[in-house]
């Protein structure tokens, strides 16, 4: 999908959760991330963050459309899996395609599973929707926000689909991450859900 919307404006095109998103943006990106198991403290202090917990659903939808229900089993599946509830995620990195449904869709999930407390951005909003790559650069950039402790811009979210929300929106912020929860959804079905925590950060 493209912009009809924002054609001859693309700088403004790619805006998830925005009341004029009109669906998402490609985009071409690529990240490495160095996965080790961290047995000795000296390894887990050196570390970006601590992959606490995740989910990998098969939801049974065969195209693009998202799932409700398959979003909310990854994400307390997530929780689960890493001790911790909801209350205690303080930033969510949103999937956020900009597409109407899946945002929709997405909210929906935040708010039955109890997260609209958090703080919440859209890393497409800045790359575009890099496809099979998107969920690997979103983490890279969720561990890089850990370290520097300052949450990016969600490009383009003039009016949010719902202000009341935690959003990071037009201007980056300084923020202590301890508990980040990384979401991707993706075609064919598949709802993914990680918990990242800071190192050091107590779980519990």
């Amino acid at each position: 999908m493209g912009s009809n919307r924002f054609a001859t404006e693309p700088d403004r095109a790619c805006r998830p959760f925005d009341r004029d998103r009109d669906g998402f943006i490609f985009g071409e990106c690529s990240a490495a991330l160095v996965v080790e198991r961290c047995d000795r403290p000296a390894a887990a202090a050196r570390s970006y963050g601590i992959i606490a917990g995740g989910a990998h659903i098969a939801n049974g939808n065969r195209g693009p459309e998202p799932s409700l229900a398959g979003e909310v089993r990854a994400i307390q599946l997530a929780l689960t899996r890493a001790g911790l509830l909801p209350a205690q995620i303080d930033y969510v990195s949103a999937h956020g395609t900009g597409s109407p449904l899946g945002d929709d869709t997405e909210l929906a999930a935040y708010r039955e599973v109890g997260l609209t407390h958090a703080r919440i951005n859209a890393t497409k909003s800045i790359i575009g929707h890099g496809l099979s790559a998107a969920g690997a650069v979103e983490l890279a950039a969720v561990l890089i926000q850990m370290r520097e402790g300052r949450l990016h811009a969600t490009r383009n979210l003039d009016a949010p689909i719902d202000p009341e929300l935690h959003w990071v929106a037009g201007t980056a912020e300084r923020y202590a991450i301890r508990n980040a929860l990384k979401l991707s959804f993706g075609f064919g079905g598949i709802d993914a859900a990680l918990v990242v925590c800071a190192p050091g950060a107590p779980r519990h």
